[in-house]
């Protein structure tokens, strides 16, 4: 006989406005995979494993939400692992989707495995050094479209794309990573690999005209913007550090110029990366 389980992830800056919040799930996915607000005992639960933050961490709400995943474990505990890992899988798989589908920062501090038994196993996993985060989700209307963004992503035409798939996971670790290098660093991957343009040369100019094709926007401004990120990355990939790079007109930003900028490339790859998951699902 096989054994329920259910899979949590508690989120940390996932805000839902009250009108949201019911007795039932916050999103349905299908197929198990949901965002709830979290029951007591599974709280408590997580606070055990520290699965969720207790300190250092501002909440922008009191209630704990949580991705869940429902699934059945078979008799034998020989697959069970198996099970658990593709369900962490899943929830992983939901948490890119969430990063692509729209700005804002949100974390998951691990994950519990819940089942009719008394026995429960954890993954827990390192908060990042900059605790603040905020991910809302604003109202049914963007719900709907994050349950059809949800649908492109997990179609056949898009899980087949070994490219499509490894620049959806590397844009997703950029919203882990704390320094801004190591942003610059996953976020121009994802990039590289959304434009196929890893055995071309002039690589920044590749990934430029794909980014560009496919916002439809051809402007010396988005282009001069990818082009100076590939050179930051190629600094920060060779020397450690941001070292002498400056923009191609040659000036020099400053920390907080620095982080617009950044931002402002993650936007760029973003709405890139969403509008080929779109075109490849057939959902344009």
């Amino acid at each position: 006989m096989s054994v329920r389980t259910v899979a949590y992830a508690s989120t940390h800056g996932l805000l839902v406005p009250d009108e949201l919040v019911n007795q039932g799930p916050i999103v349905k996915f299908g197929d198990g995979l949901e965002i709830v607000q979290l029951d007591e005992e599974t709280q408590r639960l997580m606070y055990m494993t520290e699965t969720i933050r207790r300190i250092s961490g501002f909440r922008w709400s009191e209630q704990h939400f949580a991705i869940r995943y429902e699934y059945t474990l078979p008799t034998t505990e020989e697959h069970h692992e198996l099970q658990r890992e593709k369900a962490n899988r899943n929830i992983d798989r939901l948490v890119q989707t969430l990063r692509i589908f729209k700005p804002g920062r949100f974390y998951i501090g691990g994950i519990i495995h819940k089942g009719d038994t008394p026995v429960f196993p954890s993954f827990s996993r390192p908060w990042p050094k900059n605790p603040f985060a905020l991910y809302p989700l604003e109202n049914v209307e963007e719900i709907t479209r994050l349950v059809k963004f949800w649908s492109a992503t997990s179609s056949r035409k898009v899980r087949e794309r070994p490219n499509l798939q490894f620049a959806m996971r590397w844009f997703a670790d950029s919203g882990d990573a704390g320094p801004v290098e190591d942003r610059v660093i996953k976020l121009m991957t994802a990039a590289e690999a959304l434009s196929g343009a890893g055995t071309q040369h002039r690589k920044a100019d590749r990934i430029a005209e794909v980014i560009g094709h496919l916002l439809s926007n051809v402007s010396d401004a988005l282009k001069d913007r990818v082009r100076d990120a590939y050179r930051l990355r190629n600094e920060i990939l060779h020397t450690g550090h941001i070292g002498q790079w400056r923009l191609s007109n040659g000036q020099k930003l400053a920390p907080a110029e620095l982080d617009d900028f950044v931002l402002a490339v993650e936007a760029d790859i973003r709405a890139a990366l969403r509008q080929e998951i779109l075109d490849r699902a057939g959902n344009a």
